[in-house]
């Protein structure tokens, strides 16, 4: 330990996510579309059973609006808060397709494929 600084101390985080990279409005954002979902289709989890081909079609029309500069969608949430959910949905399908559970270690899964 510094003896000029006894505050310091020692902790192992060498290769851990570091969430708090993650902006708050970024997560929040998600929520908000995981949220609409719910008040929408009435069920928590039905998003689950939706193709990866129509969560495609829709990130692309979503961003498609975006570029135009359509910024608001007609749930009065920002196209890019959709955006972000259909390709958070895409990742979760697409881990569904590789047999990689809530339980694994992303970050340790895919670096030690490398």
């Amino acid at each position: 330990m510094n003896k000029n600084n006894i505050n310091e101390g020692i902790k192992y985080d060498k290769g851990k996510l570091q969430y708090r990279l993650v902006p708050p409005q970024v997560l929040e954002a998600l929520a908000c579309i995981f949220t609409y979902g719910i008040e929408k289709y009435k069920k928590e989890d039905s998003w689950k059973y939706v193709s990866k081909e129509r969560y495609q079609d829709a990130m692309i029309r979503h961003f498609q609006d975006y570029m135009k500069g359509n910024k608001i969608d007609e749930s009065g949430f920002p196209h890019s808060f959709h955006v972000l959910w259909n390709a958070a949905s895409l990742v979760y399908k697409d881990l569904e397709d590789m047999g990689i559970g809530q339980q694994e270690d992303l970050w340790k899964y895919f670096n030690d494929k490398k």
